[in-house]
Parts: C-alpha cells; sequence; structure tokens
C-alpha cells in the first residue's frame, strides 16, 4: 500500500472496517515507470495509483473499494489517461463511478496508467488555512487532444469543465476565460466552504492554474 491517508479514518468510523490491504509491491509488473515515444506508462511504486485498491467491508458486509485520492483524479481526468488493470483498459472518466467507488470488479487491481506528456499543465488550489488541504482545486493541461480543465474536491469526485475547455480551445491565454458562463451541480456543502463559496471559488483557480501552466 502507497499512501493511506485516507484508510485511517475511514478504518477508524463505524462506516468501514479493513478486511484486507494488498501490497502491489509484492507485485514484480508494479515497479516500473517508462516513456515510450511521447507516451508515459507508470507502473506501481513509482506512482501513487496502486492506493486504488482498499479492499474494505462494510458492517452489512457490503464491499466497497476505496477509489484513488482526488489528487489523482483530476490528473488522470486532466490528462485522459488510460487506467491498466489485470483484464482491461479503462478511460479515466469511466474509471471514477463516486464517492469511494471506481469501475474496479471485484478482484481487478489497477498495473499502470498510461497518458500523453501535455505541452504545458499546472495545478492550482485554495488551501484550507489550518490544513493545507484543497478546498477547491484546478488542473489546466493543453494535451495533444485539446485543453483539459479538472476541478477536484469541489464534488463527490474530480470533474472537467466543458465550457472553460471550448474557450481554451480557441485561445490558451487567461483573457478567453472572461465571460465564460459554467454551471456545477452536487457541489460539496460542509462547515469548511459551502456548495455556492466553491463554486465561486472555481474560476479564480482556474485562472491560476493557466497562469501557471503558461510559466512552465
Amino acid at each position: 500500500m502507497v499512501g493511506g491517508q485516507i484508510l485511517v479514518p475511514k478504518d477508524a468510523s463505524i462506516f468501514l472496517r479493513a478486511l484486507q490491504i494488498l501490497s502491489p509491491h509484492r507485485r514484480g509488473n508494479l515497479t516500473e515507470i517508462r516513456l515510450v515515444l511521447d507516451h508515459l506508462h507508470c507502473g506501481g511504486r513509482s506512482y501513487p495509483l496502486d492506493s486504488a485498491s482498499y479492499d474494505l467491508t462494510s458492517p452489512s458486509g457490503k464491499r466497497i473499494r476505496i477509489s484513488p485520492s482526488t489528487r489523482i483524479q483530476f490528473q488522470l481526468l486532466g490528462l485522459d489517461a488510460v487506467v491498466v488493470t489485470t483484464g482491461r483498459r479503462i478511460a479515466a472518466a469511466d474509471f471514477f463511478t463516486g464517492l469511494y467507488e471506481t469501475a474496479l470488479e471485484a478482484g481487478e487491481l489497477v498495473t499502470a496508467v498510461e497518458f500523453n506528456a501535455p505541452r504545458c499543465a499546472a495545478y492550482a488550489k485554495f488551501r484550507h488555512p489550518a490544513s493545507g488541504f484543497a478546498i477547491v482545486g484546478a488542473f489546466v493541461a493543453e494535451t495533444d487532444k485539446g485543453p483539459r480543465v479538472a476541478i477536484t474536491e469541489a464534488g463527490a469526485t474530480a470533474f472537467r469543465v466543458p465550457a472553460y475547455e471550448q474557450a481554451l480551445a480557441r485561445s490558451f491565454r487567461p483573457e478567453s476565460l472572461a465571460g465564460v458562463s459554467a454551471e456545477f451541480d452536487s457541489l460539496n456543502s460542509d462547515r469548511h466552504a459551502p456548495a455556492e463559496y466553491r463554486a465561486s471559488l472555481i474560476p479564480e483557480m482556474v485562472r491560476r492554474a493557466l497562469v501557471l501552466a503558461l510559466q512552465s
């Protein structure tokens, strides 16, 4: 297991009880990262996606698979990545299905993630003043398939914003975002920030990430 930060508080709650944790480091095919032309192939130790397969059971006996950190979600979405498992290839847009849920089936393990290297990319987040974690984060990338904008921590899972992507496709500059309207449904609302506040942060974080990407 790599990381596991999310596992500790969840396992301590009455909602989840850890049944078994599999260490991918003991699998010989999960220890490499390689560049093939402009295509990056990552496996296991070199990339934290191997934390995808926490195998948990709730008190009712229902199996639950914890999804990778949202920090991985937005990167995979923003780079049009493909998740490679022991039995198939899954587009990142189809891999994350909900809060703490992925498209993995019973016994299926993530072995690699593949994506084309972007021309430029950057991430910006609005930090919680105490923890430093993101209240809202934005990832902007210029890829060979066009601009990609992915938002994290604002909803149950990371998501892309087509309106911003379409605007940046015309011109990959901060000015292109001026006046662009995007609607956000079902945003998180908690003691740290209500949904309306998170919605107001998204365009600013996208702008900051875009500025950083252009400087990279």
